[in-house]
């Protein structure tokens, strides 16, 4: 994992929907989760990296796991 100013990358996709899908999950489990977009804007690809702070990084990584059973 990768630590970004007490932030922590989770996830990596290339699906901004995805994206946006797992960070609502976490918001309405109580993890703030930020979206930090790579993608080229006029082709669209890249990957969109998902990052939490890093005191909910362990629960995190958890509702993720249980989010893509």
């Amino acid at each position: 994992m990768k630590v970004v100013a007490n932030w922590t990358k989770i996830h990596v996709t290339p699906q901004l929907f995805e994206a946006q899908a797992i960070q609502a999950f976490l918001s309405a489990n109580q993890v703030e989760a930020i979206l930090l977009n790579k993608q080229d804007s006029m082709y669209k690809f890249g990957e969109i990296e998902i990052y939490v702070k890093e005191q909910d990084a362990v629960a995190a990584v958890q509702l993720l796991n249980s989010y893509n059973e």
